[in-house]
């Protein structure tokens, strides 16, 4: 059977051995989110390629510690620990931390004024949490290292060559719209200028330390979403190219030699199994800070609301949540649109066909799950729709909780009418 994994462009017979798909397309091919280009064979695979630019940030940024993970064969990627890298991992992470608690600080010093207390107290625990994800994240990415290794092997081993390149602009846009306002607040909030109007050479220092400490933060902050949703996309690409090869045993088409059909359909099943070990793989990587993050959105959404509605929009860290938040809820969404592909074969015929074809069609049935394809946080719950309607509920919830159970806004008890005391004098 031949087809393409998109649009129905001519590509290549999947391989009959289970371990290897050709995902390759022909030249001039140009479906849905595929750029068209002279198809050349590739050393590395669908899935390393995804990683390029970000594992190429990461290990500029202190945070990937797998050597030579585009290198040329004989060599093959490896983690490293005894490696002057480790340090430079370490001093990126003691600076971070240095200049995230600098500001936190700083927030922390205006608590001493007790006029609004709890609203202070608020973005103190803001700038927290956020700091938290970022080092979750970091940690994660050290102690899944070896995993990250496995998994990428794995998704080598089942494809063979690739030629399609996908591109998310508006995940692009957004992350660019993001880091430039981030980038632009943190400097505004260290700029000290003098009334001549110059810089002194501390605070130009002090505006390179924080576009640094900027770019640190978004790495360590994104890198969990920027992941899942790569490997997701490449994940869908290997679902779409077995949807394809199903497709021909699908309705009223004729299936030509049955023990060859039943053997084709017994290799989509074990390359859809393949697929479903590699989402639970790069799942079982990050599914703790899939937890942290969703955590986190909840508390700064709300605490950025409360805020909002109690002092407006004046201070600049409002401005920073606000954009925070709407960039991790774009993540969370692009994330729960890869499940839908649940169901790719339903309708494939057994009617007078053989115990062998029969068989392996209800093997297939069975394989197909819908809550395989699913990324999920620890098991706490699954990355879908659902929970994006749940998590908006939550903050709306929280948000008026927080309103009404605030101290500094509730109101005066009523003045109550004046009484008059009479005295009697004492008679001596």
């Amino acid at each position: 059977m031949k087809g393409s994994p998109i649009n129905g462009a001519t590509a290549k017979e999947p391989a009959t051995n289970d371990s290897t798909v050709d995902m390759s397309t022909t030249c001039g091919d140009a479906p849905d989110g595929v750029k068209e280009h002279k198809h050349k064979p590739s050393r590395h695979s669908n899935m390393l390629r995804s990683f390029s630019l970000q594992a190429r940030i990461c290990r500029l940024c202190g945070c990937l510690f797998v050597k030579d993970m585009f290198a040329k064969p004989p060599r093959s990627p490896k983690v490293v620990w005894l490696h002057w890298y480790t340090l430079y991992a370490a001093a990126c992470l003691a600076f971070f931390l240095w200049f995230e608690t600098d500001v936190v600080t700083r927030h922390a010093i205006e608590l001493s004024d007790i006029h609004r207390f709890f609203t202070k107290s608020l973005l103190v625990l803001l700038h927290v949490v956020v700091i938290i994800k970022a080092c979750c994240n970091f940690f994660t990415m050290a102690i899944g290292a070896r995993k990250m290794v496995e998994f990428l092997q794995k998704a080598d081993a089942f494809e063979k060559e690739r030629a399609f390149f996908w591109t998310d602009i508006g995940g692009i846009v957004t992350f660019t719209a993001y880091f430039v306002s981030y980038t632009a607040a943190l400097i505004h909030q260290e700029q000290k200028v003098d009334q001549d109007g110059h810089l002194s050479t501390r605070e130009t220092v002090d505006r390179v330390l924080g576009f640094f400490a900027a770019f640190l933060f978004f790495t360590y902050d994104s890198v969990n979403f920027v992941a899942l949703r790569h490997s997701a996309e490449v994940l869908k690409h290997y679902v779409l190219y077995l949807k394809h090869c199903i497709d021909g045993f699908v309705g009223c088409k004729v299936v030509g030699c049955e023990k060859e059909a039943a053997q084709k359909i017994q290799a989509v099943r074990l390359h859809l199994c393949t697929v479903v070990e590699l989402k639970s793989a790069i799942n079982s990587i990050w599914h703790r800070s899939i937890v942290v993050s969703c955590v986190g959105l909840l508390l700064v959404t709300c605490i950025s609301l409360y805020t909002i509605i109690t002092e407006g929009l004046r201070k600049t860290e409002l401005w920073i949540a606000i954009g925070y938040s709407a960039f991790t809820s774009y993540e969370f969404l692009e994330l729960a649109r890869f499940q839908a592909i649940k169901d790719s074969c339903r309708k494939t015929p057994t009617m007078d066909s053989t115990t062998a074809y029969s068989h392996q069609v209800q093997y297939l049935h069975s394989t197909i799950n819908p809550d395989d394809v699913s990324l999920n946080g620890s098991d706490f719950f699954k990355i879908n729709l659902a929970l994006l309607v749940s998590m908006a509920g939550s903050i709306i919830t929280y948000t008026v909780i927080l309103v009404q159970t605030s101290p500094e806004y509730e109101t005066p008890p009523p003045c109550q009418p004046v009484t008059m005391v009479t005295t009697t004098p004492t008679v001596t």
